[in-house]
Protein backbone atom coordinates (compact mmCIF):
# COMPACT_ATOMS: atom_id res chain seq x y z
CA UNK A 1 0.00 0.00 0.00
CA UNK A 2 1.46 3.40 -1.28
CA UNK A 3 2.40 5.88 1.46
CA UNK A 4 0.86 3.76 4.50
CA UNK A 5 2.29 4.41 7.53
CA UNK A 6 2.29 4.21 11.24
CA UNK A 7 0.32 7.41 11.17
CA UNK A 8 -1.98 6.49 8.98
CA UNK A 9 -2.63 3.05 10.92
CA UNK A 10 -3.03 5.42 14.21
CA UNK A 11 -5.93 7.66 12.52
CA UNK A 12 -7.87 4.16 11.22
CA UNK A 13 -7.23 2.67 14.68
CA UNK A 14 -9.15 5.91 15.61
CA UNK A 15 -11.56 5.48 13.78
CA UNK A 16 -12.42 1.94 14.82
CA UNK A 17 -13.44 2.80 17.96
CA UNK A 18 -16.28 5.08 16.65
CA UNK A 19 -17.81 2.29 14.90
CA UNK A 20 -20.90 -0.17 15.97
CA UNK A 21 -20.34 -3.48 16.68
CA UNK A 22 -22.81 -3.74 13.37
CA UNK A 23 -20.09 -1.76 11.72
CA UNK A 24 -17.32 -3.49 12.31
CA UNK A 25 -18.85 -7.28 11.30
CA UNK A 26 -19.69 -5.44 7.87
CA UNK A 27 -15.79 -4.16 8.08
CA UNK A 28 -14.65 -7.28 9.11
CA UNK A 29 -16.58 -8.88 5.96
CA UNK A 30 -15.70 -6.70 3.41
CA UNK A 31 -12.02 -7.03 4.60
CA UNK A 32 -12.18 -11.08 4.07
CA UNK A 33 -13.74 -10.56 0.46
CA UNK A 34 -10.49 -8.14 -0.11
CA UNK A 35 -8.19 -10.95 1.09
CA UNK A 36 -9.84 -13.66 -0.17
CA UNK A 37 -10.11 -11.92 -4.07
CA UNK A 38 -6.01 -11.18 -3.57
CA UNK A 39 -5.22 -14.34 -2.76
CA UNK A 40 -7.72 -15.97 -5.80
CA UNK A 41 -5.96 -13.94 -8.45
CA UNK A 42 -2.37 -15.44 -7.52
CA UNK A 43 -3.76 -18.48 -9.21
CA UNK A 44 -4.69 -19.58 -13.27
CA UNK A 45 -6.32 -21.59 -14.83
CA UNK A 46 -4.31 -25.36 -15.39
CA UNK A 47 -1.92 -24.39 -12.88
CA UNK A 48 -1.18 -27.64 -10.83
CA UNK A 49 -1.96 -27.05 -6.82
CA UNK A 50 -2.16 -29.32 -3.55
CA UNK A 51 -4.14 -28.86 -0.50
CA UNK A 52 -4.69 -31.19 2.46
CA UNK A 53 -7.53 -33.15 3.28
CA UNK A 54 -8.19 -35.16 6.28
CA UNK A 55 -4.20 -35.43 6.49
CA UNK A 56 -3.90 -36.29 3.25
CA UNK A 57 -2.33 -34.51 0.24
CA UNK A 58 -4.61 -34.20 -2.63
CA UNK A 59 -2.66 -32.43 -5.63
CA UNK A 60 -4.52 -31.69 -9.18
CA UNK A 61 -5.65 -29.23 -11.71
CA UNK A 62 -7.24 -25.83 -11.30
CA UNK A 63 -10.22 -26.30 -13.98
CA UNK A 64 -12.27 -23.29 -12.92
CA UNK A 65 -11.94 -19.80 -10.68
CA UNK A 66 -15.30 -19.48 -8.75
CA UNK A 67 -16.62 -16.62 -6.77
CA UNK A 68 -15.21 -17.55 -3.49
CA UNK A 69 -13.71 -20.94 -4.34
CA UNK A 70 -11.43 -22.84 -6.84
CA UNK A 71 -12.34 -25.68 -8.57
CA UNK A 72 -9.97 -28.70 -9.12
CA UNK A 73 -10.08 -32.06 -10.62
CA UNK A 74 -7.42 -34.04 -8.43
CA UNK A 75 -4.88 -36.54 -9.92
CA UNK A 76 -7.55 -39.36 -9.92
CA UNK A 77 -10.46 -38.02 -11.71
CA UNK A 78 -12.42 -36.39 -8.53
CA UNK A 79 -13.71 -32.47 -8.57
CA UNK A 80 -13.23 -30.67 -5.83
CA UNK A 81 -14.32 -27.27 -4.96
CA UNK A 82 -11.44 -25.28 -2.34
CA UNK A 83 -10.56 -22.15 -1.19
CA UNK A 84 -7.94 -20.56 -2.27
CA UNK A 85 -6.54 -19.91 1.52
CA UNK A 86 -6.11 -23.41 1.40
CA UNK A 87 -4.32 -23.92 -1.55
CA UNK A 88 -0.19 -24.22 -1.93
CA UNK A 89 1.14 -24.05 -5.90
CA UNK A 90 3.23 -26.73 -7.27
CA UNK A 91 5.55 -27.20 -10.22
Amino acid sequence: MKDFNHYSFQKIDKMLKFLSRKELILLERKIKEQLSLKIMLEFKLTERVSFEYRGEEIKGTIIRLNQKTVTIIDDNGRHWNVAPSFLKKIS
